[in-house]
């Protein structure tokens, strides 16, 4: 697919940074024909935009101009991206978007991937608040869009959405303009989005603070590899092979959850980077590291556009359940591990489980594995369940070490409500009438779906 921006054409989160998102408080699911009136019945007039700023909804509003008297960077770039910038609201949670063209919008791939599940395509939807600009204020538009995720890039930390439903004067919104030139420390920048505890559409201006690659160009992990030599610098480059790798930009612009995607613009008010994210706090060292914050390079969003798909993508659920405690069985007393439990909380009710039918993890494996994302997948498993918010099961099914296909009931009753299988490298969904989400046949080796069949008797 082509992805036309108009002054181009184009053919990590980690242990010490915070993602910029406010999360939502569970997941729901909603049908193609009724996509519209769900996502416009999260938003009443009585919220945010006749609360907070005293707009009525019958208001007739003349657009006007961005030729603004001279005042600075920050007012000139709200004047003129502010209407562009939009909020993603994913459940009770939400996080920043911005137009990039047309019916498109980007933001950052951890906030879309909390959005609703359709269940008629597998894709996830979004819904999206737009405001207007007037007397030099962003005015909340109470009406929600729904968007559709229509593509994401987890390494890159960013998602494409496409406007299902438009508000009718889209056409006079002025899409944000990739710059050029993407910028150097000391330039000036600007950062418009929705932090909790602020205002919808708060600007922070600062300036660019750094430029380099993530985490290869990360401070604390290039002093580690300068002091260290030998096996201990190997070791050192390889814990973070597992990191996702993007180039960043950090600026002096104070950012908070709920700027998750958010633009980050130059003096030109053109599009430089894209908010993804702050370092965590070293209060219990008694010092301060929100200084700066973090954002996805421009060049990274250039490189995602070359890779958009035909369709909207599909929407993978990870099988590894949100937990604090697990702990590793032996379900069958033959000194190897099968079995690996998980729970929110210490004594509390699984939240999923995985289940490793013909036991060829390596007995070596540590259950302390699970706090690493790269060490954890050495745990073989054939089939996982989890029980949050839905019931999910997962199953490798030609038992290559991949999973292949997953089932989603989401009402309850047992049966598969929406399921989803790779096929030539490509994930989509497919009809599956009344088959239960827990189906032992659906392994293709005889004796994996007979394991399987002794463990729910």
């Amino acid at each position: 697919m082509k992805f036309t921006i108009r002054s181009m054409t184009f053919g990590v989160i980690i242990a010490f940074l915070v993602p910029v998102c406010v999360a939502e408080d569970g997941i729901a699911t909603i049908s193609k024909r009724n996509i519209g009136a769900d996502a416009k019945s999260f938003v009443s007039p009585e919220q945010l935009s006749s609360a907070l700023f005293g707009i009525a909804e019958s208001e007739q509003w003349e657009p006007e101009s961005n030729d603004e008297i001279e005042r600075g960077i920050g007012s000139k770039s709200y004047a003129a991206a502010g209407p562009a910038v939009v909020v993603v609201r994913v459940g009770r949670g939400h996080g920043t978007g911005f137009l990039i063209e047309d019916d498109w919008i980007v933001t950052n791939q951890h906030v879309a991937t909390m959005g609703l599940l359709d269940l008629s395509t597998g894709a996830r939807v979004v819904n999206i608040h737009f405001g207007r600009y007037k007397d030099r204020l962003m005015h909340l538009d109470p009406q929600s869009y729904p968007a559709v995720v229509y593509a994401t890039d987890a390494n890159r930390d960013l998602a494409l959405l496409r406007l299902i439903e438009s508000p009718s004067y889209l056409s006079e919104i002025k899409p944000i303009q990739i710059a050029d030139s993407s910028g150097a420390p000391g330039d000036d920048c600007v950062s418009i989005g929705h932090p909790s505890a602020g205002l919808l559409w708060t600007l922070r201006s600062g300036e660019v603070s750094g430029v380099g690659d993530w985490p290869g160009e990360h401070i604390d992990s290039i002093m580690t590899s300068l002091a260290n030599a030998g096996a201990t610098s190997d070791q050192t480059q390889a814990s973070v092979q597992g990191i996702p790798k993007r180039r960043v930009m950090l600026s002096t612009c104070p950012i908070n959850p709920g700027d998750s995607g958010g633009p980050l613009l130059n003096a030109d008010g053109e599009l430089i980077a894209i908010t993804y994210g702050i370092p965590k706090g070293g209060t219990d060292q008694g010092i301060s590291l929100d200084k700066f914050s973090y954002h996805v390079h421009v060049d990274e969003l250039r490189a995602f556009f070359d890779e958009i798909p035909a369709q909207p993508e599909v929407a993978i659920p990870s099988p590894w359940p949100p937990a604090v405690f697990s702990h590793l069985e032996d379900s069958n007393n033959d000194g190897r591990w099968d079995t690996w439990s998980f729970a929110a909380e210490k004594g509390g009710g699984q939240t999923g489980v995985m289940l490793d039918l013909d036991e060829d993890t390596q007995p070596a494996f540590k259950e302390s594995y699970i706090t690493d994302p790269e060490k954890r997948k050495l745990w073989n498993f054939e089939f996982a369940i989890t029980f949050t918010p839905f019931v999910r099961a997962f199953y490798d099914t030609d038992n290559d070490g991949e999973i292949d296909l997953v089932s989603s009931d989401v009402n309850g009753d047992g049966i598969s409500d929406l399921t989803i299988a790779k096929k030539d490298q490509q994930w989509e969904r497919i009809e599956a009438t009344n088959q239960p989400v827990v189906a032992p046949s659906l392994l293709k080796e005889e004796s994996l779906a007979k394991q399987l069949e002794q463990r729910l008797e």
